[in-house]
């Protein structure tokens, strides 16, 4: 194209940035940007033939990069009031791998980039919540029931599984419903179930050679969390440990636990109440 952006209050690396990813998303278009300075050319970037893969390769990831470039038909009740079932098709393309750097991440989507119809997801949305949580069926379906030797007692949460994650994740269909102002997020649920089955499939037919490393990866990330956890215990002072009634039990961590909670109560007969209801798997009594 022609056209030229003149305008002082354009940040150069915003563009060129965001540039790089659409060449990423449409590999076999050429995108021309020319950097003007006092009718100047002073830099001049082509962008083209990059894919996901790519990107995803710069980031130089530990284990190798599975990708889920498919369409899925996905059935389900589009709203309460309807007699029948919607279908809707859902082309998803997505790379993703682990790396230990995103391990230590303050911002967990440093690693991860989403798109929804060409749009930039910041926030991700359930696209991604779908990739992350066909790692998890994976895990759960397929892994953890058949550890032995000296795995067979490890205890791998949900959370160890998507730990370290790094992903490219891109999906197209009829109609994306976005959350927020900026459409920062895909809110779908039905894309959700497409690319969570898309992405457990994929991982089942994965070869040996391009699953097991990410099972080792993750079992190298439960470890160091039990581990951890160890050396935390150890850091503790017994004194409240040692009489500590038997009602405030510790969360008992499987793959059942998702969201931890520590629930204040005041009184015995509050602690006897809540220590009845409690979900052991995610809640804790002080």
């Amino acid at each position: 194209s022609d056209d030229f952006i003149n305008t002082k209050h354009v940040n150069t690396k915003d563009i060129v940035d965001r540039l790089v990813e659409k060449a990423y998303l449409f590999p076999g278009i050429t995108f021309n940007l020319t950097i003007l300075k006092d009718g100047k050319e002073k830099k001049k970037y082509s962008l083209h033939d990059k894919t996901i893969m790519d990107r995803i390769q710069q980031w130089k990831p530990d284990t190798p990069i599975i990708r889920v470039n498919t369409t899925r038909e996905v059935t389900y009740l589009d709203d309460i009031t309807d007699d029948e079932l919607s279908n809707k098709k859902v082309y998803m393309d997505i790379v993703f791998a682990m790396k230990e750097a995103a391990l230590d991440t303050e911002n967990p989507m440093d690693y991860l980039i989403c798109y929804g119809n060409g749009v930039k997801n910041y926030l991700g949305g359930t696209h991604l919540e779908g990739l992350r949580q066909g790692i998890q069926k994976y895990f759960k379906q397929e892994v953890i029931p058949k550890l032995k030797g000296r795995d067979k007692d490890l205890n791998i949460l949900p959370s160890d599984t998507i730990a370290g994650l790094c992903a490219f994740v891109t999906v197209s269909a009829i109609k994306i419903i976005f959350r927020g102002q900026y459409k920062d997020q895909v809110s779908n649920q039905e894309i959700r179930f497409a690319v969570r089955d898309a992405v457990y499939d994929a991982l089942c037919e994965a070869k040996p050679n391009e699953v097991n490393p990410m099972i080792d990866f993750v079992k190298r990330v439960a470890r160091g969390r039990m581990a951890s956890k160890k050396t935390r215990k150890k850091d503790v002072s017994n004194a409240f440990s040692k009489d500590r009634l038997d009602k405030f039990k510790d969360i008992v961590y499987n793959l059942e636990t998702t969201d931890c909670e520590l629930i204040l109560v005041e009184g015995d007969s509050a602690a006897d109440n809540a220590a009845t209801a409690r979900d052991p798997h995610n809640q804790a009594i002080y």
